[in-house]
């Protein structure tokens, strides 16, 4: 659900690094979450998912498809 979302925002602002240097930032956060506080499970998923979508989003190329953004074959 996130992908479309950063795809945009590469696509919009650029910046593309910056998306991928902040993953291991959300990555640590994650597990930080996971491992030290009572926090709700979904919040650290939520984390981890968006830097999965962020290390992934430079081995793509995006393009936009109608009301979405699709992934270029």
């Amino acid at each position: 659900m996130l992908a479309p979302v950063l795809g945009y925002a590469v696509d919009r602002w650029g910046h593309r690094f910056h998306y991928v240097a902040l993953a291991p930032v959300l990555w640590i956060t994650s597990c930080a979450l996971i491992g030290y506080s009572e926090a709700h499970p979904l919040v650290p998923l939520v984390f981890a998912s968006l830097a999965g979508v962020i290390n992934g989003a430079p081995l793509r190329e995006w393009r936009w498809g109608g009301s979405f953004l699709l992934e270029a074959c």
